[in-house]
This record gives structure tokens, sequence and C-alpha cells, in this order.
């Protein structure tokens, strides 16, 4: 059985296609889990969800123990993430926004250097998979990854203590990324791209136009931090 991955431009036309051998879904061995710090969107504004719930169908990352609850998010208007024909990353809106902690916390990786790729699937850097990235030790066993940032845009360093709220870079398109987005998940490792994803449940967050105490959004849902 195979996993079929479909990409339409603003006109609905096919812009791209991925196939690959679907894997059974194995147990969620974080299942139970409750968050154990306040988390804030990472992000400023309205956001769409382009990857993000508990299935293949609405996340992909679900295959990836450390990334079995994570999120892809982009910026989307008039039907599209870009103007134009999308062919350079500031075509698109999600382009040097601004990222920032989503909690307190201790930085534990930092990296910056990674060239932004061209957008498009076949020009991504699977080699560098975060790209530009921070790592975050949120305390009590929960870590957060900011990937795909911009060339030259992080601004905090290992060692560092930030608060909630803090700029840390800015969205970028480093790393196996085929367009500027945010990807965030929590892990409970201090190692990149380890250790097991855990659960995500925003504090204080505007979901499809409706301001919530706290909520754990899906994919196609737009979401902003509540005022």
């Amino acid at each position: 059985m195979l996993a079929v991955e479909l990409v339409l431009d603003r006109d609905a036309r096919i812009a791209a296609l991925r196939l690959a051998p679907r894997t059974p879904l194995a147990p969620d061995p974080a299942a139970g889990h409750r968050p154990q710090n306040r988390l804030r969107l990472p992000l400023l504004g309205t956001w769409w969800v382009v990857w993000g719930g508990p299935d293949e169908r609405r996340n992909y990352h679900v295959l990836s123990a450390d990334q079995r609850h994570a999120y892809d998010l982009v910026r989307w208007r008039r039907g599209a993430t870009h103007r134009g024909s999308g062919a350079r990353n500031p075509h698109y809106y999600a382009w040097n926004r601004r990222v920032v902690a989503p909690a307190p916390g201790v930085v534990v990786e930092a990296r910056d250097g990674v060239r932004d790729n061209r957008p498009g699937l076949e020009r991504e850097n699977a080699a560098d998979p975060a790209g530009n990235h921070v790592l975050l030790d949120l305390g009590r066993g929960e870590y957060a990854l900011l990937a795909h940032l911009r060339r030259g845009t992080v601004r905090v360093r290992v060692g560092d203590r930030v608060r909630a709220g803090r700029a840390v870079g800015r969205v970028g398109n480093s790393g196996n990324s085929s367009e500027p987005h945010l990807h965030f998940h929590l892990q409970d490792s201090p190692r990149l791209l380890e250790g097991i994803g855990l659960p995500v449940r925003f504090r204080r967050i505007v979901v499809d136009g409706r301001a919530r105490p706290r909520a754990t959004p899906e994919q196609a849902q737009f979401v902003a931090p509540a005022p």
C-alpha cells in the first residue's frame, strides 16, 4: 500500500506528487502524557496548520517517533501560501516572519548558516533536515524544536535563557523544507531528532476565529495567539 502526498497550486492544478510505502502507525508511546509547560503559539498573527493531527492523513510526521505530534505552519491568503508564481522565498507570506519562544527555557542547541532552499519539493535539503533551528529545554522533561529558520536570523546561543515570547529567529526555508514555514514539536530528548514526540497543547489561542483557553489544533485550522 502506498501513501500519496499531493500538492496543488492556487489554480487547483497538481504542483507536486510524492509516493511512499505506507507504514502502519505504531502505538503512541506518549499517549496520555499531559504537557508540563504552558505553551504559547511560537508565532505572531494568523497561521494555517498545513500538517498537524494524530494520524497520517492529517500529519505525515507521525511516522517519526520524535515528531509524532509535530506541526508545520504557513501563512495563507486568498487561497494560497504565496503571491505570484511562488518561485522565490520572498513570494511566500510566511517568509521572514518572527519566531518566538513558546515558553521560558534554556537554549540547548542553536544552528545558523544553512542556506535557504529555493521553493519546490525537488530542492529539499534532506542531509540537514532541521536546517537552521533552535532547541529549547523547557524543563520537566520537555524540549521544543523550532526548525527551518532563515539563514542569518537565529538570535540566541547555547546557554541563553529565554522568556516566553522572546524572538529567537525568523521563518525560513532551510533544511528538509519545500517552502517557507515553521516546523514545531515537543520531544523528551535534548538531542535533535531523537527521543519521543510529546503532545502539544497551546494556551490562550484563537482557533478558526474562536478564542480558547487551551487547544491542540489540527490540519486545515487557522490559529493565532489570543490578544
